[in-house]
């Protein structure tokens, strides 16, 4: 008696090789699809929720590196240089950077007055006006120089 092939073994031994490939080609083309946000309205807190040519800005929303900038805020209170001890009437401040052809802001709370200094490594260029003061006390206005510095004198 000779061996036969079943009929299953014979539509296996005879799969079309050009339907694997296919569904090999679309599993890998699927695979190196482009990047996408995670958020689609391009918020975020990391870099790594915008696109790969992005940053994430301060501000939460992924922009490219070129829109983006260092801000730098310094202040002195009464002409003096910051410190424990010009600062000893001064609670914490409050600082906002506002971007001034809209409504537009982000900020932070507290800021301690004896350091002087508040540096954010990725301010969008449009933000460039600088709210800094006091809660119900005052709030002083200055605007980001070409460089991404302002500097207030603070009043005790």
């Amino acid at each position: 008696m000779q061996a036969r092939s079943t009929p299953k073994a014979l539509r296996c031994s005879t799969c079309p090789t050009e339907y694997v490939r296919t569904i090999a080609t679309i599993a890998l083309l699927v695979g190196c699809a482009a990047p996408e946000r995670r958020d689609p309205f391009g918020d975020c807190e990391f870099d790594s929720e915008c696109f790969p040519e992005e940053v994430c800005a301060r501000n939460d929303e992924c922009m490219p590196p070129d829109r983006v900038r260092v801000a730098r805020v310094t202040w002195t209170v009464a002409g003096a240089a910051a410190s424990d001890t010009t600062c000893a009437t001064i609670p914490d401040l409050l600082l906002w950077f506002r971007n001034p052809s809209s409504a537009d802001k982000f900020g932070f709370e507290p800021v301690p007055c004896h350091a002087g200094l508040f540096t954010v490594d990725k301010a969008p260029l449009y933000y460039d006006r600088v709210s800094l003061g006091v809660r119900d006390r005052y709030d002083m206005i200055g605007y980001l120089d070409a460089e991404g510095q302002v500097t207030f004198d603070l009043t005790p």
